[in-house]
């Protein structure tokens, strides 16, 4: 008995050691490469940006930084697929925190796939896309996503544990992928689809409740100017009620483009939520036309 706990001691120590010794080849691989669209907490440490974007994929896949820069002022699209309010504010936090070049503006995506409800998110928002960075808190996140119902402490510290269940993301690590780095687009990214989609029954029962989650504290307490923008969606589906807009901080402007396309959703979204690039073209050409006015009023 004796000899087989020593043996099953030692498989125990060698199975350890070597899941520690891929952890190293993974970390070595992947310093500066990208196998997730979401992988890119590391470009926002010393972001040099003087407006970013917050917002979930309605603005990840619709604004264009490089088209809406005005005035030697420079730009980066910080928005997360299937995000809301909440991991918004926590981006935001992490910028601030790692940067001697705070943003001087904050685009805050205002629509009802972003601010909905009391904004909070219960579930890993695209887990498999950050587990890298959970072994030992690497890069300083774990504290984001601590709150969320299904995180698992042990993640943090036992080698390899994390991909329990992602097994393709452990390869693409493992072989050192680098196809999502969004950094030469300043976060923007787009899936080019073919536009054409049919429209779902549209539910407007939670349009009354709004909340920016705490981004307007943010941005207040590090004086920087907060503005609140509606992208368009068919029959503007995603347009929270004016009673809703009523709600927000006063001093907030909110540019309404929610009717941007209206009348040719077909030729402007591949789906009944997202542009075709076409579209996210028109919408960071728009965006750019009022940022533009703003700087100028405030000369």
């Amino acid at each position: 008995m004796g000899r087989f706990l020593l043996k099953l001691f030692l498989f125990g120590i060698s199975a350890f050691a070597a899941a520690w010794a891929i952890e190293a080849v993974l970390y070595l691989q992947m310093q500066d490469r990208r196998a997730h669209v979401h992988e890119d907490w590391p470009d926002l440490r010393g972001l040099d940006a003087d407006f970013v974007f917050v917002g979930n994929s309605r603005t990840a896949g619709h604004v264009i930084p490089k088209r809406i820069e005005q005035h030697g002022l420079k730009g980066y699209n910080i928005a997360y697929d299937g995000y809301t309010a909440q991991m918004g504010g926590y981006r935001l936090e992490y910028i601030l925190d790692h940067t001697d070049h705070p943003p001087r503006y904050v685009f805050v995506q205002t629509d009802l796939s972003f601010i909905p409800g009391d904004g909070r998110m219960t579930h890993y928002p695209m887990k498999d896309g950050v587990l890298r960075y959970f072994l030992l808190d690497q890069i300083g996140i774990n504290k984001y996503y601590r709150n969320f119902a299904n995180w698992r402490e042990a993640d943090a510290f036992l080698p390899l544990l994390r991909y329990k269940g992602y097994p393709l993301i452990f390869v693409k690590h493992l072989l050192g992928w680098n196809r999502w780095d969004r950094r030469g687009e300043q976060g923007f990214w787009h899936k080019d689809k073919e536009v054409g989609f049919a429209l779902p029954p549209l539910d407007s029962a939670h349009r009354e409740v709004i909340s920016l989650c705490g981004l307007d504290s943010i941005c207040e307490a590090r004086g920087i100017q907060l503005i609140g923008v509606i992208p368009p969606s068919p029959q503007s589906r995603y347009r929270p009620s004016d009673l809703a807009l009523n709600g927000l901080p006063s001093g907030m402007p909110v540019w309404d483009l929610s009717a941007l396309f209206e009348g040719d959703d077909s030729l402007y979204f591949y789906d009944p939520a997202h542009f075709s690039l076409k579209g996210a073209e028109i919408y960071s050409d728009s965006l750019s036309l009022r940022f533009s006015q703003l700087l100028q009023s405030a000369h």
